[in-house]
């Protein structure tokens, strides 16, 4: 059985295991996943509407945005459903190749579509709000590629190796950095909640 975490030496090996046969059956139940992901968006966006009344109900949501895979439900569904399938196809023996790129990127779609769903519903004409769309976008994606490829643990341990003494505490780069991704984190849910 491979492991689910990548190091840097690592990733031709994950290369080569794409090529194997095995590949074919993890794309399958992966597009399983995704044609479950899509229709259980649509059968819920269906009641959704069915359900809906009055004129100033047509706005899209962040759960359910304009389209059918635009809004945070259908990563997050997605995510949900890759995750389950990869735990069974572990207890089957099947090594994995394809789940192993799948997670991260579903993990990150959820990401980008969960922030720029939130901040479009919370700031609907700010300029300044599409430039941070995009940096959180750019960042969610090379965060995906540093995972995969093996990079971010050792990166993230380099970062710890950068200290401050404040007071009688020690900080971290790492620290800093996690802080304001669970700040930032923190202030999307808010957001999310008062748009609500």
């Amino acid at each position: 059985m491979m492991t689910t975490d990548l190091s840097p030496l690592d990733f031709p090996t994950l290369l080569a295991a794409l090529m194997r046969p095995s590949s074919l059956v993890e794309l399958a139940v992966l597009a399983a996943v995704l044609a479950a992901s899509g229709l259980l968006v649509w059968l819920l966006r269906g009641m959704r509407d069915r359900d809906r009344t009055g004129p100033g109900d047509s706005s899209p949501s962040i759960w359910f945005g304009n389209h059918l895979v635009d809004g945070v439900l259908f990563p997050l569904l997605a995510l949900a459903l890759a995750y389950v399938a990869r735990r069974v196809l572990l207890e089957l023996g099947q090594p994995l190749a394809v789940f192993r790129l799948a997670i991260p990127v579903l993990l990150s779609l959820a990401v980008i579509r969960l922030s720029v769903r939130v901040l479009s519903a919370a700031f609907p004409a700010s300029a300044l709000m599409r430039a941070v769309e995009r940096t959180i976008s750019w960042v969610a994606w090379l965060g995906m590629v540093l995972w995969v490829t093996g990079v971010l643990p050792v990166m993230l341990d380099e970062l710890d190796q950068i200290r401050w003494k404040i007071g009688a505490n020690t900080l971290s780069l790492r620290n800093i950095i996690e802080g304001g991704l669970s700040a930032g984190f923190v202030m999307v849910v808010v957001l999310w909640i008062s748009a609500a």
